[in-house]
């Protein structure tokens, strides 16, 4: 026989079923049988996984007061699915979404970062460096005056100007407007001659007492300049032109810079 422990009333070991409160019994087992089944029967009585035990109040809340739920329910008595307590508490689920997008953003940045690094390399390299090689002797400075002389190009023949000239590119485009539309296609140096130290002292002097500048010129040179092209005649035709000209270039902290003081553009404006 066994005892239902809902009411206390003998029960026919046949019979699952109390007959007078209806509550399911059945056979005690020992201690050691009772361990042996207990994973077996929690499967089969919480198929959803892990319970915890809460209480009947938050049971109750959980459930609902009204769900109908049996007495004999295996839930019943305050134990609660854990999936169920955890998809109740838990309002983190947007975290792994949250941690994508964090590593999304860095991505993002270091590819932002890396763009702007190459553009500053790429803006001292062609600005800076580059600029440099331009003036760095006197044929590439006498190369950076034709070419720009020829393309029109204000601001890159600014690099020539010197240095105490205040607005170097107002300078640079009253170089290319005194020439009449010049196109030079040929050119060679076929002499060159120092400049004397006493006319670059003197011209270090004059600097300083107009501009209130103070420079120094390493050296100086004037190339003999054989040359080819075109420019405008007072009709304002394009005409062949050729001859030699004088170009003067001056050397002030390892730069060459054109020195248009004794420069005669006679031969391209007559």
């Amino acid at each position: 026989m066994k005892t239902c422990h809902v009411c206390g009333c003998l029960v026919d070991d046949k019979e699952i079923v109390c007959p007078e409160c209806g509550a399911t019994v059945v056979k005690a087992t020992s201690g050691l049988s009772l361990k042996a089944d207990e994973p077996e029967k929690k499967r089969k009585s919480n198929p959803i996984g892990t319970t915890v035990s809460t209480g009947s109040g938050l049971t109750d809340i959980l459930r609902g007061d009204d769900d109908g739920v049996a007495e004999d329910d295996p839930f019943n008595g305050g134990s609660i699915p854990m999936s169920v307590l955890h998809n109740v508490v838990d309002d983190d689920d947007d975290e792994p979404h949250k941690k994508k997008s964090g590593r999304a953003f860095k991505v993002i940045f270091k590819i932002l970062l890396l763009a702007a690094i190459a553009f500053g390399i790429y803006y001292f390299v062609t600005n800076v460096i580059m600029k440099d090689d331009v003036s760095s002797t006197y044929e590439a400075a006498l190369d950076t005056y034709i070419k720009n002389i020829n393309d029109k190009n204000a601001s890159e023949l600014s690099v020539l100007v010197p240095s105490y000239i205040s607005d170097p590119v107002d300078e640079a485009q009253m170089w290319i407007d005194e020439l009449n539309d010049a196109n030079i296609t040929e050119y060679n140096i076929v002499d060159t001659k120092n400049i004397d130290s006493t006319t670059l002292t003197e011209l270090e002097e004059d600097v300083k007492l107009n501009l209130n500048r103070s420079i120094d010129i390493s050296e100086g040179i004037t190339l003999t300049v054989e040359f080819r092209g075109t420019s405008l005649n007072n009709a304002g035709n394009a005409v062949s032109r050729g001859g030699e000209l004088k170009l003067q270039f001056i050397k002030m902290k390892n730069k060459w810079y054109f020195l248009h003081d004794n420069f005669d553009s006679s031969l391209l404006t007559k």
